[in-house]
């Protein structure tokens, strides 16, 4: 079912959406993601089924290479495969958690969230208006989400080389050693069509409830541990292996010399004392 969203005062605009009030977009991957260049900061969040890597930054620029079915920044900092999303809904409305005007959600062929994108909170009702406004397409296909446990959105890992495996005491450890010192490393997060990686500085780190959050004010990272099997851990790469054998997230020294140094003192001090 679905109904016309009432025109607000604020932008005058009015969408079609469906029953929960989402505005399905068009497939129109390369203008959509173009066209976010034009706000001028945006809540980046890639996720798979156990994490989330989130930050706020102006949109980046995407060089597209339609022959290998990828999209991607100069530095690699985010890589997409739009070829393996399914659709994307949009909101208009604030969201009273962080005080955005909106956001997108793009789910794969799975039925997954795998990439949001979120106004950021001193965006004006009419700009978000306008930027969705050329993508808004008539309601035609009924989302249908993947069950909860169907999928790990994570990516194979080939243990054959004999790397070492660790419970995630370990990382508990490190990441107490690297927050204490504010020590810069890499996340890279995985998904079946998305890869984000991000420097992060863990100025806050928290766990509840299961919930692991690391987060430096522009960058958040957030893992649900009981969800990762173990770790398994090379001299400058860690990754969190899911309930499935994939690797959720990786974590690297920072691209410095002095990134490297500091990354493995840290990690031989947290080997020392598990």
């Amino acid at each position: 079912m679905s109904r016309p969203h009432t025109p607000s005062s604020a932008t005058g605009s009015c969408f079609r959406t469906d029953a929960d009030g989402n505005i399905p977009l068009s497939r129109d991957w390369l203008g959509l993601l173009t066209g976010a260049r034009r706000l001028p900061l945006v809540v980046l969040q890639t996720r798979n089924a156990y994490a989330r890597l989130v930050t706020l930054a102006p949109f980046p620029v995407l060089t597209w290479s339609p022959a290998r079915d990828l999209a991607q920044t100069e530095s690699g900092d985010l890589t997409l495969q739009p070829s393996r999303w399914r659709q994307a809904y949009a909101r208009l409305a604030h969201c009273s958690c962080c005080g955005s005007v909106g956001k997108i959600q793009v789910f794969d062929t799975a039925g997954a969230e795998c990439l949001q994108l979120c106004a950021h909170p001193d965006t004006e009702p009419a700009a978000w208006s306008r930027f969705l406004e050329p993508f808004a397409a008539p309601l035609n296909a009924t989302l249908r989400t993947a069950p909860a446990g169907v999928y790990y959105e994570g990516i194979p890992f080939d243990n054959t080389d004999g790397t070492s495996l660790h419970d995630t005491a370990l990382l508990s450890i490190l990441l107490e050693l690297l927050s204490a010192e504010e020590i810069t490393f890499s996340c890279t997060l995985h998904s079946s069509s998305v890869t984000q990686h991000r420097d992060l500085t863990p100025r806050r780190v928290s766990c509840r409830n299961g919930l692991l959050c690391i987060s430096d004010g522009i960058t958040t990272l957030q893992v649900t541990l009981p969800a990762v099997r173990h770790l398994a851990v090379r001299p400058r790469r860690i990754d969190l292996i899911g309930i499935d054998g994939t690797s959720l997230v990786t974590l690297r020294p920072a691209g410095t010399l002095d990134g490297a140094c500091l990354w493995s003192a840290t990690l031989q001090a947290a080997l020392a004392r598990i």
